[in-house]
């Protein structure tokens, strides 16, 4: 098997060394049998930056947050945005691992998967931009491509920002969301500026539904426009980090990465949303095969004027928001075509997704390989109940 994968994953310098691996990287080599490789510290951190006005070391958002404003407040300096040494430092650990399999008696490595979540699965988006290498990506938890429209209905869904956005918040980055400024900066780091890139390049999207950091629909902003071969999964009752359910995860992309190096078929979707701003809303999904399971999962804010599917609303476990998202069976309409439908609440917004569930059997090392496929979430009403967001908000 000459197709290797790195997940991208964070880690501190002062961090133990890892006792454990991860569970991604456990299944594809024990049950894909796939040379696997985890790249710690991306980005290498904490760090302490020397003219930082807080004089403090920062790790994850904090150093994003920094190194964007250094670029908004002086374009000519794209090389200070941290996407560029993360970036880099996978493409090096690509370069590393054909060098030590090499070395060893097994077919060389020539092709990559690349997968990782948040800012890491946002350094899947760019490496597979960067190197002809990858020919698979599974980005995590980051369904911000299109980033200015996309963070922009993030404020008129709460009225303001999400406290997971604090870091950009302070550090001054979000008065320039409707800027030239900004629109230059997306130009080098939002994947969705790669769209022409995309066109032969195997995705399989991954978001939470109750994330704290995006909203359950905001891949209606890029994927539908999204070129190339593409799956989505939108899990339900998951926060950003995709727990309980990161196993369950970890399954369905080891199916995934194992059915595509195998040249096995991997079972084809499309659904049409039908939106509604009052009732009636719709999704028609229709399958190229049979699923072993099709489900609607469904959940309702609990609040009339915030449109929050969050499951945390602070980083306080006393902010625990409890949308619950549940589910019933789907059944054929008539060659491999589901519908859901949707009546709106009497207040606040239900949000409803179609699931396709393909157990695979094929390989006796791997019994539990299951594909897990969804549409696109579909919120009704179809009404943001802010207005956009301006000075000082932007």
């Amino acid at each position: 098997m000459n197709f290797g994968l790195v997940y991208i994953d964070g880690g501190h310098n002062d961090d133990n060394p890892p006792t454990v691996v991860d569970p991604l990287s456990l299944i594809l080599c024990n049950k894909v049998r796939m040379v696997s490789a985890r790249i710690g510290q991306i980005p290498n951190e904490p760090i302490t930056f020397l003219k930082d006005w807080k004089n403090k070391k920062r790790s994850e958002d904090a150093i994003i947050a920094y190194t964007w404003s250094h670029f908004l407040n002086d374009t000519t300096h794209p090389y200070w945005l941290l996407r560029m040494p993360m970036t880099k430092a996978v493409v090096r650990a690509m370069d590393t691992i054909q060098d030590f399999t090499g070395k060893l008696p097994i077919p060389k490595i020539q092709f990559f998967g690349v997968a990782g979540a948040s800012k890491r699965g946002w350094t899947t988006w760019t490496t597979g931009i960067v190197d002809k290498r990858v020919k698979i990506i599974v980005p995590l938890v980051i369904p911000v491509l299109n980033m200015i429209p996309t963070i922009n209905t993030m404020f008129r869904v709460y009225g303001k920002w999400s406290f997971a956005l604090s870091d950009y918040v302070e550090e001054g980055v979000i008065r320039f969301l409707n800027k030239p400024e900004f629109k230059q900066m997306a130009a080098i780091e939002d994947p969705y500026s790669y769209n022409d890139r995309f066109n032969a390049l195997p995705k399989y999207i991954i978001g939470a539904c109750g994330d704290e950091f995006f909203l359950p629909d905001s891949t209606r902003y890029f994927y539908p426009q999204l070129n190339g071969p593409k799956y989505l999964r939108l899990v339900p009752n998951a926060e950003h980090s995709l727990a309980p359910q990161d196993i369950d995860v970890a399954i369905a992309i080891g199916t995934y990465f194992h059915m595509h190096i195998m040249n096995r078929p991997i079972p084809q979707y499309e659904y049409t949303l039908t939106r509604s701003n009052s009732t009636g809303a719709k999704i028609t999904v229709k399958t190229n095969e049979k699923p072993t399971s099709v489900y609607m999962w469904y959940a309702s804010t609990l609040s009339v004027k915030d449109r929050d599917f969050r499951l945390f609303t602070c980083r306080s476990p006393d902010c625990f928001n409890p949308v619950i998202w549940y589910y019933t069976e789907l059944h054929d309409q008539g060659n491999f075509t589901f519908v859901a439908t949707m009546d709106a609440p009497r207040s606040g917004w239900t949000g409803f997704l179609v699931e396709l569930i393909y157990v695979q059997s094929y390989n006796p090392v791997f019994p539990e390989a299951t594909l897990k496929f969804t549409s696109e979430v579909n919120v009704v009403p179809d009404i943001l109940p802010y207005p956009p967001c301006k000075a000082p908000d932007c």
